[in-house]
């Protein structure tokens, strides 16, 4: 397992590499500035994501997509998160370049099913 770098450093070098690539990035909500769990907001012509890490069996972080129907969705998903965890960052990136490229680790393809409480309470509070 190799060493982490600092979240605050880390989500610098991201904003940095989507504004390179032609996309617009900002810092939604600041964490912890070293070792702050970092959610990535992924706006592009194909929808809208949400990316949040794990660690694999061998230790790297990966990065898995969740798709969000929308903002409602989304917002309820960070929410629950930042109630976890306080220290969380959040990062919103609005780009057509490839997600892979701009995070620079592994991203796995297949998104993750929405929560079924989630869907269940998005549905009850809808007109609310």
């Amino acid at each position: 397992m190799s060493p982490r770098l600092k979240s605050e450093f880390w989500v610098t070098a991201l904003l940095r590499r989507a504004q390179s690539q032609g996309g617009f990035a900002t810092v939604i909500r600041k964490g912890d500035p070293d070792a702050g769990i970092v959610l990535i907001v992924f706006r592009s012509g194909q929808g809208l994501k949400l990316y949040a890490p794990e660690r694999n069996f061998e230790g790297e972080r990966v990065w898995w997509p969740a798709d969000m129907k929308d903002q409602a969705m989304l917002d309820t998903r960070i929410n629950r998160r930042v109630d976890e965890d306080p220290d969380i960052w959040v990062v919103e990136i609005e780009s057509d370049a490839a997600p892979e490229a701009l995070i620079g680790e592994t991203v796995e393809q297949g998104a993750r099913e929405a929560d079924p409480a989630e869907v269940a309470a998005q549905a009850l509070f809808r007109d609310r």
